[in-house]
């Protein structure tokens, strides 16, 4: 301001980032929906378990405790909106924490950690085989049993579900599945889903990845065998865990809301899920 005669005036900078984004794994599930949003920032209903003891988690919206025997253990806990316990509520312990209160409510409301990400091109319909799987681009994957491996690559679901039947064991290493059109993930039986991210190139960590103009959110399921080993972004959308007595591992959710359905038990790794080498989310998120 000196330039222009002015001694007086200060002009100061202000950024602010999130201080409960998790320890030494980052943040493994981000909400990104206000509390003023139709459905909740984390919602949970039944006897759930929600794991996060090496990541934190940051919910923009409210945090709905209703579950009879919730629990969820947490590196760090933030939440911007309010508590909504419409029912009995569970147990919530934060190991990294400083504050005294977990959830600490009233927390700065983070930014969407993978905006940046940008989509894959939608290519010519191909038509799914089971027995014959290449990366491209398919109108729907429709597995009823068997022993399903998805080769390395980028999937797109270009209008309609990716959708199991008969308890399937599916896997596949190096893959990201992407959902436009409408499209979603619709497998919530109890066969066994093992997915890993790829570990390099434009995707590297990116499992799951919905169109931001999409609002049906996936129903996830699987035995105790499962895991999804990268990132399940969903920025508009909720993403939902259903399970009787089971437990999944996933890396990190990203996404509108947070649901769990049922009794699951859902283990949140954060970086530690990701392939080697891969780090997506660093540890501050800028909101202001």
């Amino acid at each position: 301001m000196k330039i222009f005669g002015n001694s007086s005036e200060v002009i100061t900078a202000r950024a602010v980032a999130t201080n409960l984004s998790g320890g030494t794994g980052g943040g493994c599930l981000y909400t990104l929906g206000p509390p003023s949003s139709a459905i909740e920032g984390v919602n949970i209903n039944g006897s759930a378990e929600l794991n996060a003891t090496s990541c934190g988690i940051v919910d923009n919206g409210d945090f709905n405790t209703k579950g009879n025997k919730l629990i969820v253990n947490a590196a760090t806990f933030g939440v911007a909106g309010d508590a909504n316990q419409s029912g009995p509520g569970g147990t919530v312990t934060c190991s990294d924490q400083a504050q005294a209160d977990c959830p600490t409510y009233g927390t700065p409301a983070s930014g969407d950690p993978l905006s940046s990400l940008t989509p894959p091109a939608v290519g010519t319909l191909q038509t799914f085989n089971a027995a014959n799987i290449t990366p491209g681009t398919y109108g729907a994957i429709s597995i009823t049993g068997g022993n399903v491996v998805f080769p390395a690559g980028t999937y797109v679901l270009d209008g309609g579900n990716f959708h199991c039947t008969g308890n399937p064991n599916i896997s596949g290493t190096g893959v990201t599945f992407y959902f436009t059109n409408g499209a979603t993930y619709d497998c919530r039986g109890t066969g066994t889903i093992q997915l890993t991210a790829p570990s390099s190139g434009t995707y590297a960590g990116v499992l799951f990845y919905q169109d931001p103009n999409d609002t049906i959110g996936p129903s996830i399921g699987g035995n105790d065998s499962s895991y999804f080993d990268g990132a399940l972004y969903f920025p508009k959308s909720q993403v939902t865990f259903f399970g009787n007595s089971v437990s999944y591992n996933v890396a990190i959710v990203v996404a509108d809301a947070f649901a769990l359905s049922g009794n699951p038990t859902v283990n949140l790794q954060g970086a530690a899920g990701l392939p080697a080498g891969v780090n997506l989310i660093t540890n501050a998120v800028l909101v202001e």
